[in-house]
């Protein structure tokens, strides 16, 4: 059995509880300490407490607590924060990953640290300042702005990677799906494939593997995620065991711009990775145990608690201390819970499947039928209307005019064009082949393919690609008649003479901004600062259409826009995309 403990803000506000019968707080943070199972699926919080550190004596006092129930723990999970003091009263570091247990002195307890909040630390630091490797190498944000500008197209090769991604603040670093996006493989290979860096590439990949390891969900893995195998299975064990001392070599020898010695994140890191290999050698020589499912290993079934007891105020999100009271009760005592994003996790195939012991024993004792469900309106019962409309795509297409694409924009196209024949391959085998059985063929524009594929991605035929192309250039010729160009244009409001300009251009004949529209703006032009505005793509009637004219008579009749208007006492205010202002 691990346990895990952590923090949890709350409301620092006094509260009267009726049960107790006094008043409470305020407090900032209640700590709660976690059991889990390591292979059966069950969990149970059995302490809570407000402004309580956690510390040695507390800590071995619980575990005396849980063995005394006949329990042995083994292993004990928390954050780099809060656990800070503690791991340095248990002597941790990463040449000592364990201590003796308080009940047993000749066993072991194995110390992790929670991984997910060790990868949104890297990837903190990477944004940052940057690294730099062992042999020197530096490694920062500049190799991913690279990949993305050569990855700017309509289509991507790196379709998951978003440039929002590298401008994280505040609570948006608590999100980990971003991080693990940033450090995954195709993150890796685009790197590789786009700008050449190998040792980037690497190290990306890197990362990706060792997650992988360390968050294992089920025994035998997907066959394009084989490190994501239980730990320990003997068919991925040695490729397992290589990955993480690879791990341990790099992040040991790796140190942040700026640093010369290691950070809290790289030595949580080191520790986890000598904890699972203590742990397995444990478990095996004791209990016989196989494998190890290393996401029971992780905080994720306390982050699970914490979203629940937030998620039972609705937009009252930071309980106060009776409200803490009251909504783990209902937690521990329901016999239903609700399910929980898999965002929680690290991982899409991460699952809320544990249950509190609390909840299954007064289910059993306790079960009562099931309430009838409502019926269902069959397809006879609903009253639909189906309203017909000509449809708007009337013109006479030119093909000729579709726009070039990037060598990146075609390897893209090539990769969708292999996941639809892949989806279809029931109804039409021809459309594709497995890469591992097409290999000898020439397939223009599959590099990427090529690179990303273990062996079961599929090859479009050329066929199908060439359909594929005559479908894109359709695409491209209707929407030219109903998108305009991308292009962008900015009202100069905030120069001084920002309107005489506007005004000379189109006396000169280079602004087709109309007389009223500019008369409009006059009349909203504020005294203070105004954004300007970011034009994409907008739809026009003509080519002689101004966008401003657009904004000012086509979106502003809108009832956001309007309501926008009113919002902000009248002054037009649309912020750009990027968040550029004119100068």
């Amino acid at each position: 059995m691990r346990s895990s403990f952590d923090e949890m803000h709350i409301a620092s506000k006094l509260c009267y509880d009726s049960k107790l019968d006094q008043i409470l707080g305020p407090f900032q943070k209640v700590q709660f300490f976690l059991i889990r199972g390591p292979i059966s699926q069950w969990k149970q919080p059995i302490f809570f407490d407000f402004n309580t550190p956690m510390k040695q004596e507390l800590l071995f006092s619980l575990i005396r607590h849980i063995q005394s129930s006949g329990v042995e723990v083994k292993a004990t999970v928390s954050d780099l924060g809060g656990s800070s003091t503690l791991w340095k009263e248990l002597q941790i570091s990463i040449n000592s990953s364990e201590f003796p247990n308080p009940v047993l002195q000749t066993k072991k307890i194995w110390v992790f640290a929670d991984l997910a909040h060790c990868l949104k630390l890297l990837r903190n630091h990477f944004l940052d300042k940057g690294f730099i490797l062992e042999d020197g190498t530096v490694l920062n944000v500049d190799i991913i702005k690279e990949v993305l500008n050569r990855d700017s197209g309509e289509i991507k090769l790196c379709h998951k990677l978003k440039p929002n991604y590298l401008m994280v603040k505040g609570n948006e670093r608590q999100k980990v799906a971003p991080a693990k996006t940033l450090f995954s493989r195709t993150t890796a290979k685009g790197i590789l494939h786009l700008t050449g860096n190998q040792k980037a590439s690497d190290f990306f990949e890197l990362i990706d593997s060792f997650f992988d390891i360390m968050n294992s969900t089920k025994p035998y893995p997907p066959s394009d995620k084989i490190l994501k195998a239980a730990f320990g299975l003997n068919e991925h064990h040695e490729k397992q065991i290589q990955v993480l001392e690879l791990m341990k070599k790099v992040i040991g020898g790796l140190r942040v711009q700026g640093k010369s010695n290691m950070l809290p994140f790289q030595k949580g890191i080191i520790i986890s990775i000598n904890s699972l290999f203590g742990l397995h050698q444990d478990l095996k020589s004791s209990y016989d145990v196989k494998y190890i499912l290393t996401s029971r290993l992780t905080q994720d079934a306390l982050e699970s608690l914490f979203s629940q007891i937030r998620g039972l105020g609705r937009f009252n999100d930071h309980p106060s201390p009776s409200e803490v009271i009251r909504r783990l009760k209902q937690l521990i005592l329901a016999n239903k819970l609700p399910k929980l994003s898999s965002k929680v996790c690290t991982t899409k195939e991460s699952r809320n499947i544990d249950s509190y012991l609390t909840s299954e024993l007064l289910e059993m004792a306790l079960k009562t039928e099931e309430e009838d469900a409502f019926p269902l309106n069959t397809i006879d019962d609903l009253d639909l209307d189906f309203i017909e409309e000509p449809s708007p795509m009337a013109w006479e297409l030119e093909l000729n005019s579709a726009r070039q694409f990037s060598t990146a924009e075609k390897e893209a196209l090539t990769y969708v064009a292999g996941y639809i024949a892949y989806r279809v391959r029931d109804k039409d085998p021809s459309l594709g082949t497995i890469s591992k059985n097409s290999a000898d063929e020439p397939i223009f524009n599959s590099e990427w393919i090529k690179l990303l594929s273990l062996g079961g991605l599929t090859t479009p035929s050329h066929s199908w690609m060439n359909t594929v192309y005559e479908f894109e250039k359709i695409f491209c010729a209707v929407h030219e008649k109903v998108l305009r160009p991308i292009f962008i244009e900015k009202i100069p409001f905030l120069h001084p003479n920002g309107f005489q300009r506007m005004k000379l251009q189109q006396d000169k004949g280079t602004n087709h901004t109309s007389k009223s529209t500019i008369a409009f703006f006059e009349k909203v032009k504020p005294d203070t600062d105004i954004a300007c505005i970011h034009f994409k793509s907008i739809p026009a009637k003509s080519p002689d259409v101004s966008p401003m004219d657009y904004c000012v008579f086509g979106l502003l009749k809108r009832a956001l826009f309007k309501s926008t208007l009113r919002t902000i006492g009248g002054l037009l205010k649309i912020v750009e995309e990027d968040g550029s202002r004119y100068p």
